[in-house]
């Protein structure tokens, strides 16, 4: 096992310690965390229905299924709604409002969508 060294994302407290399990956390101000299925970093936990949830990091890398850059946006200033954006190679950008959309982070296929409570959930498919 090895051990992480890596700060809170709230307090700045400083985690270290080996393998986290779902649901660590912090002493000082009480995140939850868990690890990013993709890149194994100590990730803040948001809620149980998005458990394998990917970090912010993990997520600017998606691309889709012809590896251009995608990124993913909420439709309403409240969280709600979702959208795709994807920026094509020639510099142009689409917008795809399916529900769901599949793509992929260092070679894994993820799925992102809605998350339950508003903002977006990305995790593996």
């Amino acid at each position: 096992m090895s051990l992480t060294s890596e700060s809170c994302a709230n307090c700045s407290r400083e985690i270290g310690r080996e393998r986290p399990e779902y649901n660590d956390m912090c002493a000082k101000c009480k995140s939850k965390y868990h690890l990013c299925p993709i890149c194994n970093v100590n990730t803040i936990y948001t809620c149980g229905y998005c458990p394998r949830d990917i970090c912010g990091s993990c997520v600017n890398k998606a691309v889709d299924k012809n590896e251009d850059k995608v990124g993913f946006s909420n439709t309403c200033m409240w969280g709600g709604g979702f959208q795709t954006i994807i920026y094509k190679k020639d510099g142009s950008e689409e917008i795809d409002n399916k529900f769901g959309f599949i793509c992929y982070i260092n070679g894994i296929k993820c799925k992102a969508e809605e998350h339950r409570y508003g903002g977006i959930s990305v995790q593996p498919h």
